[in-house]
């Protein structure tokens, strides 16, 4: 089956002194065409011709026409169009005609009466080749268009097999600093940057020296010694043997964000060392806090014992109770104060443990900031934190041992 869905995108001059016949291919042609141009004669279709040529892909015309015939008509059109393809037909088959017809680059050659299919065939065989034309035109445009652009864009070159630079544009040679007379002719590692690792650029020739694509990150020197850097593609270009003749280089230029990267990186360790300054000051405090709480410890055992042994005391010796009742009195007076230094003692300590943990607030939320940078030192703060529990619950406990004491001088007193 025909597929001729491309017809419609096509317009056609047909060209019929016969009437019945023009009324009849007319209407055929008219459902496969975008536009069908109908003249009469050789001068009818020249005339349509000049006036529609821009839209015109094929003429199928009779041959012998009045006033002016078909091959006068194809001379006249190919002094100034050399390829629309031209298909005649005529009910002679005189090699005159024949002869007359190839030398004007007649397309095909048809006998009448019509075989109608075998004229869409080869309508369709030369229609589809004017289809592909445009379709190619077309193309090269675009492409035309595409390498304007990426010329605008981008650094381009391109290199022999042997990798000698052919052909650099006018943004290579800003980028480089170099002239385009100083690299054509040299060789592509004038600009290669000493840093760059030579493992990288052996990959580099393995893969497209093979006819494979290579893309990849490189940092390049530039004519006055200043770094820069791009994104590169390599792409070898084959002729049409398929053998390899030429390598096209296409980089994008990354160098601000290669720039970027290393000063982000240098404030991270920045603040990683302004990190670990602030955790050692962190634990010192701690370890301050723990000797605080260690020394209250062993003061509150002290009169834990001493209070034991004054009720062992009065046990023994009640006979002596009136006389140990003014001693008592002010043993109680001497607890009584030193369980206010010691309340007066904690409170200071409970407002440095809530400034401590302001300032662990504060750091904590500084540390959270960090951490959108880095997932480093978490379980080192974790850890701390812990810590922080473990001597709030150190606090809890001394506070219950402190409330047992005044539990049992209440008793004592009511003894």
């Amino acid at each position: 089956m025909l597929d001729l869905s491309f017809l419609s995108n096509l317009s056609i001059l047909y060209v019929e002194d016969h009437q019945s016949t023009q009324e009849e291919l007319g209407r055929i042609f008219k459902t496969f065409f975008k536009n069908v141009f109908i003249a009469s004669n050789g001068e009818e279709g020249l005339q349509l011709f000049n006036n529609k040529k821009d839209e015109i892909d094929i003429i199928i015309s009779d041959i012998n026409m009045p006033n002016l015939s078909g091959i006068e008509m194809l001379k006249q059109i190919r002094i100034d169009n050399k390829d629309i393809p031209v298909i005649f037909a005529t009910a002679y088959s005189e090699s005159k005609f024949l002869l007359d017809a190839i030398k004007l680059n007649t397309a095909a050659y048809i006998l009448k009466p019509y075989d109608v299919e075998d004229m869409i065939l080869k309508i369709q065989q030369i229609t589809k080749d004017v289809e592909n034309s445009k379709l190619v035109k077309l193309q090269q445009v675009e492409l035309e268009q595409y390498i304007s652009v990426i010329d605008k864009v981008a650094i381009i070159s391109r290199t022999n097999k042997k990798g000698v630079i052919t052909f650099v544009n006018q943004r290579f040679c800003e980028t480089s600093g170099y002239t385009k007379d100083e690299l054509l002719g040299e060789a592509h590692n004038i600009v290669r940057h000493p840093e760059m690792p030579s493992q990288i650029f052996q990959t580099l020739w393995d893969e497209i020296k093979v006819g494979k694509m290579w893309q990849g990150k490189v940092k390049n020197r530039a004519k006055n010694g200043e770094p820069y850097y791009v994104n590169a593609t390599i792409i070898p270009r084959f002729n049409a043997k398929n053998e390899i003749v030429e390598y096209i280089g296409i980089r994008f230029l990354i160098t601000d964000d290669e720039n970027e990267k290393r000063k982000f990186k240098k404030n991270i360790l920045s603040s990683i060392k302004e990190s670990k300054q602030k955790e050692t000051l962190y634990l010192s405090e701690i370890k301050k806090l723990e000797s605080n709480i260690k020394t209250l410890e062993k003061a509150v055992l002290f009169r834990n014992e001493a209070y034991e042994n004054e009720k062992e005391k009065s046990s023994k010796q009640y006979s002596q109770l009136l006389y140990y009742e003014k001693e008592i009195k002010n043993l109680n007076n001497n607890m009584e104060k030193t369980r206010k230094e010691s309340y007066d003692k904690l409170f200071e300590l409970v407002n440095k443990l809530k400034k401590f943990k302001i300032i662990n607030d504060d750091l904590k939320k500084k540390n959270d900031k960090l951490s959108l940078e880095m997932n480093l030192r978490r379980d080192e703060f974790v850890k701390l934190n812990d810590q922080v529990r473990e001597q709030s619950k150190i606090i809890s406990n001394l506070k219950e041992v402190i409330e047992h004491r005044e539990h049992q001088l209440e008793r004592t007193k009511k003894l």
